[in-house]
């Protein structure tokens, strides 16, 4: 046991030592990752009919204030055959389309960029927690080289929404424990925004 423990200790210090290491090589992996992400982000993966309708909604609300059915502040889109969408991503995108019109980059860009912004929250956190820089290189490759959340960071389903605010309010929930109540309210705004998602995993 005391032997295991001894190798630990060295690892830590040998992560502290060659942290500027594990930085440059997490920036440039970073870098590449962001760069593909955005690479062709309106052409692939080709549009799905699930994607298309949600476009269609979205497009309607934005210039309208309605579904595609004519219904006012819908607080769900029933879409084409009733199988159902969450609005949450339409007001998120929303500015987006009001701003610089319509396209499919516009369309699928906030949704890749909230993909981004939680893997760079979540290493953030592992960092702040751990004070290991290894462990944080680690966490930040197992989220890039995820072929599921690639995919997930370029297509705009209501399957793919869902997991991002739950784990925007898991990390609101980490950093409650720790900081002031402000941390609580964000927390509360997340987990209703996971809800408003319709997509809860059950």
């Amino acid at each position: 046991m005391n032997r295991i423990l001894n190798r630990l200790r060295k690892h830590v210090l040998v992560t502290k030592k060659h942290g500027f290491i594990f930085c440059m090589v997490s920036l440039i992996l970073s870098l590449v990752y962001v760069v593909a992400v955005f690479y062709k982000i309106a052409t692939v993966p080709a549009l799905f009919v699930d994607e298309a309708n949600y476009a269609s909604e979205v497009i309607s609300f934005t210039n309208f204030g309605t579904d595609i059915h004519g219904l006012h502040n819908p607080i769900y889109f029933s879409s084409v055959w009733g199988q159902g969408q969450s609005v949450l991503y339409s007001f998120i995108v929303r500015p987006v389309i009001k701003m610089f019109g319509f396209n499919f980059f516009n369309f699928r860009f906030p949704m890749a960029f909230l993909s981004v912004v939680l893997i760079f929250i979540i290493c953030g956190y592992v960092l702040h927690v751990s004070k290991n820089y290894l462990a944080t290189f680690l966490m930040m490759l197992a989220f890039i080289t995820s072929p599921w959340w690639f995919t997930m960071a370029r297509w705009v389903l209501d399957a793919n929404i869902a997991p991002l605010f739950v784990g925007f309010s898991l990390m609101a929930l980490l950093f409650s424990f720790e900081k002031s109540k402000k941390w609580k309210q964000i927390l509360g705004l997340f987990a209703g925004f996971s809800f408003r998602s319709g997509s809860f995993f059950i």
